[in-house]
């Protein structure tokens, strides 16, 4: 993907800021609550996991069969 000759991390690359995940996360985190669904945040979860320096994802987003393994 880093090596891909598209645009794509110089048009979305912003949207993975800390303080915007954090703000989405949040948000989402409050809307399970109102409606009683438990909420995880996987970054916040694999933080500490050896297996976030594997190749488990497909994009640096969306996780392989190895990420959901």
């Amino acid at each position: 993907m880093n090596a891909c000759g598209n645009k794509f991390w110089q048009l979305f690359d912003h949207l993975c800021a800390l303080d915007l995940h954090k703000k989405y996360s949040s948000q989402l985190e409050a809307g399970c609550q109102k409606d009683n669904i438990p909420y995880y945040d996987m970054n916040f979860l694999m933080r500490l996991s050896p297996k976030l320096h594997d190749n488990i994802y497909i994009d640096h987003l969306h996780f392989n069969n190895l990420g959901y393994g």
